[in-house]
Parts: structure tokens; sequence; C-alpha cells
């Protein structure tokens, strides 16, 4: 329950999707216990492989955005890099540099909601050569500089 309510929390990218895992391994814990009128004492774990990847692939996008590698990520999976290329495609429907895209993009967008943190060093902590380089990033992705991201979103809070 403190996974659930940490991702609820913090809401990272791919939290929903975890918190269903979670929850669905819940119930079936919850139902078996009843069922047997045995509390378990065993720790939950993914239910199947693709579960196992799935959550794998999430932890590495959301801890490890900035250093992951498509060959890294694939020896942590267990398979070849042509097979986590297809494993990413069929189950998110893209690329690896795509998902590292939206990793990058959605930790961006967290900064840019802290006023306290300046674009320059969002640059920086996001390993762009220059913040010429993250804005036009930026706004390739969302459509929007960061700038006028920032300005609409402090707009919206104080609203």
């Amino acid at each position: 329950m403190q996974q659930i309510f940490f991702e609820l929390e913090h809401r990272y990218t791919g939290y929903m999707i975890l918190v269903e895992a979670l929850l669905q391994q819940c119930v079936v814990k919850i139902v078996r216990n009843y069922e047997y009128k045995a509390q378990s004492k065993v720790h939950f774990s993914p239910s199947n492989l693709v579960d196992s990847k799935y959550i794998i692939v999430e932890e590495c996008f959301l801890y490890e955005y900035e250093t992951i590698t498509l060959e890294n990520l694939a020896e942590r999976l267990g398979l070849s890099v042509r097979q986590t290329e297809r494993f990413l495609k069929d189950y998110y429907g893209r690329t690896f540099l795509q998902k590292k895209t939206e990793a990058k993009m959605s930790m961006a967008k967290i900064y840019l909601n802290d006023e306290t943190i300046n674009i320059s060093e969002i640059s920086d902590r996001l390993n762009y050569s220059s913040i010429q380089h993250f804005s036009y990033a930026f706004k390739q992705y969302y459509g929007i500089s960061p700038s006028n991201y920032r300005k609409k979103n402090m707009v919206r809070d104080n609203s």
C-alpha cells in the first residue's frame, strides 16, 4: 500500500499503470487470504513475465531517464537489443529514444512547475548542451516554449 500511495503522491511517468498493477495484486492477495483464512507473508511480485519486464522498464525510465541506454535496458530485461526494441514498440507504441525523450520531457515539466529552479538549471539537470537546445527540444515536444509553459502554469496556479 505504501508503494501505491507513493506513486499517487509523486505522479511520475507511468504511475497510473503501476498503481493499477499494484491494486490488482492487492485484490488477489486479499481474496486469497480470505479464501484460505491464512495471512500471506509473501511480498507482492509481478504476476507474469510481461508485468515484471514492464516494471523494469518503468523504473529505468523513471529513475534513470538521463543515463539509461538501450543496451543496458536490454541487459536488465534479459533480452537482446532487438527484442527490447520490439518489446517497447509492442507495449508502449514507442521506440527507445521516443520513450527516453518522453521521460525527459515529463521531468522537464516537473522542474518547470518549481519556480525556484531557473530554466538554465533545468537545462543542465537534464543534460542538454545549452539552454537553447533544451528550449528547442521542449517546444518541439510540447508546442510551447519552457518559459511560456511556466508562465501559463503559474497563472493557472495563482487563479
